[in-house]
């Protein structure tokens, strides 16, 4: 829908038919950061006030363990059930998701990077936005690399460095890291070996206290690879140590997994139950409806603005991805 539509259509309540079409169908919502204020590549608080309120108004918020064993098992779930998930391990979690899901006594799964916890690493996709903040980033510039040229627009920041990390996505982990470290001797930039204070993981302490109350934590790996593009032992390390020292600080079994930016194939999926997890989530857009594989769990992304955020936790944009792939055919 165009814009003005669109939040037309969401201010007269057209959205809220089509909840009932996915009513005894699992919706887990997709969420990475967060912001005090409006921002390009984070949802405010305001906004997940909005997203909250929302879904209070025509959903029944369950945890994932909930939503994932009554599809295991076929139980019954509420009309209208839904997951909130958070990816990464941002401070940010803490600091403004966490006191606005108690406030409306939602709880979450929190996807952990557990070096990225551990203060050790960061979240490599950050690094490229780190590098454009530190270049100033309103440049157009051509950047050689071993892995071939890479354009910088210099029109956006954010969109210029999630260009860029589309294509590192494709790459083997040890090229990826080295085109990464071209591009900032390029720019001039030298990378910290701790992510800087926009890039802040929470502490084990607010973890502990998080999973305690409202957000329980669950693996995302130890150091966020594309898994689809490591090996089989790597795979295996970053799935067993992150499960092993997520059940050391929580002193608690770790169950679920999230695919570092969804990539998942056979053999990863496999390594995933190999490693004694109970379930994983995808990136794979969709609602979810027993039988499912346990280890192929759709989401939802959640978008920022509340009648984009409607129209995908309605239902109404899965309908319309159906129709579209019908008339494809």
């Amino acid at each position: 829908m165009k814009r003005k539509l669109l939040n037309a259509f969401y201010r007269i309540g057209g959205f809220r038919p089509f909840h009932w079409g996915v009513r005894d169908q699992l919706l887990i919502l997709m969420y990475h950061r967060f912001s005090s204020s409006s921002h390009t590549s984070r949802v405010s608080a305001g906004q997940f006030r909005q997203h909250l309120r929302y879904l209070a108004r025509h959903a029944n918020p369950i945890s994932l363990h909930d939503g994932l064993s009554a599809l295991a098992t076929g139980a019954p779930l509420p009309r209208n059930p839904v997951v909130i998930t958070i990816d990464d391990g941002y401070r940010d979690a803490y600091d403004i998701a966490l006191p606005i899901l108690r406030e409306f006594n939602f709880n979450a799964t929190l996807f952990a990077v557990t070096d990225f916890v551990d203060g050790v690493a960061w979240v490599w996709t950050d690094i490229m936005r780190f590098i454009l903040q530190q270049s100033g980033g309103v440049e157009r510039r051509t950047i050689q690399t071993s892995a071939g040229e890479f354009q910088i627009s210099g029109e956006d920041l954010y969109s210029d460095a999630d260009a860029v990390n589309g294509k590192l996505k494709k790459m083997p982990d040890e090229l990826k890291n080295k085109v990464l470290q071209e591009i900032a001797e390029a720019l001039n930039v030298e990378v910290p070996h701790r992510p800087t204070s926009d890039f802040e993981p929470l502490s084990w302490d607010q973890a502990r206290e998080m999973d305690s109350t409202s957000i329980q934590i669950e693996s995302h790996t130890v150091t966020h690879p594309i898994l689809t593009e490591v090996s089989e032992a790597r795979v295996d390390d970053e799935l067993l140590r992150s499960k092993a020292r997520l059940e050391t600080m929580l002193d608690r079994d770790a169950n679920y997994f999230c695919y570092p930016n969804g990539n998942v194939n056979v053999r990863v999926r496999d390594a995933v139950a190999r490693a004694g997890y109970k379930g994983a989530v995808t990136t794979n857009f969709g609602f979810n409806k027993s039988p499912v594989d346990p280890f192929m769990i759709d989401r939802i992304y959640a978008p920022s603005a509340i009648d984009d955020f409607a129209q995908c936790a309605s239902g109404f944009e899965s309908l319309k991805q159906k129709v579209r792939r019908r008339v494809r055919v």
